[in-house]
């Protein structure tokens, strides 16, 4: 068993034009009650170079440019510039802020397992907890446990636990990592789009089989981000990217059903889209139930 040390972790972040946000996340790193040994921001679009530069003498910080917007290119770029004395490794999304404690505890956590875990999660407390449907459960959209990987391709709620809990999967933007096992698995295949909603889910799945995941409870953290569709157009565009990521994650795994991946996501979006007619959000459950009929075409 290891014995990690706050000067163990590395944050890697990467960011695209929300200099906002990714203040809020530095000012909890500089306030939590363990410091972390290095902090890396992958940054694309507008330069936050000197908003950096201001926390410069408060904490480890590198920033590093990338002309080629993408989180999952963003954070290779981040991973590139790892070195062996990094021994975790903390991908934060721009939008978390973290609690006092948060990495005080998720290091006490790490120090209780053993050599088969590859990742523990942040526990996101203002995100929805896991609740069991049965009546979901039979088009394969809901499970009694959270953390877990329906045979559709669905998961259930990983975010505001009660209690530590093994997952089959872990959030991209609020987990620590090996860093060996993240180097390992780190994504081989990329899909062409320009919003990755599944890329977490296609990254840690596959670890899942071969090591143990978890989230911890006690490192809690807030997702200070509320999707809002600029317009129609940008919500439908996104329902078919979600079903396209979707359906790529359940493809790529065998043991997982393409048929029940269509009746899961043809049942669900019928049913939002009746809940949400008047709301731009009906683009988005459009966007989805379509793709289904127009991927091939």
């Amino acid at each position: 068993m290891s014995h990690f040390v706050s000067k163990d972790i590395c944050v890697l972040t990467p960011t695209k034009d929300r200099p906002h946000k990714i203040v809020n996340l530095l000012n909890s790193l500089v306030n939590q009650s363990q410091k972390v040994g290095r902090i890396i921001i992958i940054g694309s679009g507008e330069n936050i170079e000197s908003i950096i530069e201001s926390y410069k003498a408060k904490l480890p910080i590198e920033y590093y440019h990338s002309e080629i917007a993408g989180q999952i290119r963003q954070r290779k770029l981040g991973i590139s510039k790892l070195d062996n004395k990094t021994k975790l490794v903390a991908t934060l999304d721009d939008d978390i802020i973290l609690e006092k404690d948060a990495i005080a505890n998720i290091l006490k956590f790490w120090n209780t397992r053993d050599d088969k875990t590859a990742g523990v999660g942040f526990n996101i407390t203002n995100m929805t907890r896991h609740a069991y449907s049965k009546k979901k459960e039979l088009f394969f959209l809901s499970s009694k446990e959270p953390g877990k990987v329906i045979s559709s391709g669905y998961t259930t709620s990983l975010c505001n636990v009660k209690n530590d809990i093994h997952s089959e999967w872990l959030n991209g933007g609020a987990t620590s990592w090996l860093q060996d096992v993240l180097i390992d698995g780190i994504h081989k295949k990329n899909i062409d789009s320009t919003w990755a909603p599944c890329e977490d889910l296609m990254f840690s799945y596959p670890i899942g089989k071969k090591y143990d995941l978890w989230v911890c409870y006690n490192s809690k953290v807030i997702h200070d981000d509320k999707v809002l569709f600029k317009s129609m157009k940008e919500a439908f565009e996104r329902g078919q990217i979600l079903s396209k990521w979707t359906l790529e994650f359940v493809k790529s795994n065998p043991e997982l059903s393409s048929y029940k991946f269509y009746l899961a996501t043809s049942i669900s979006s019928v049913l939002n889209l009746f809940r949400k007619i008047y709301k731009i959000d009906f683009f988005y459950e459009l966007g989805r139930f379509t793709y289904l009929f127009t991927r091939n075409s």
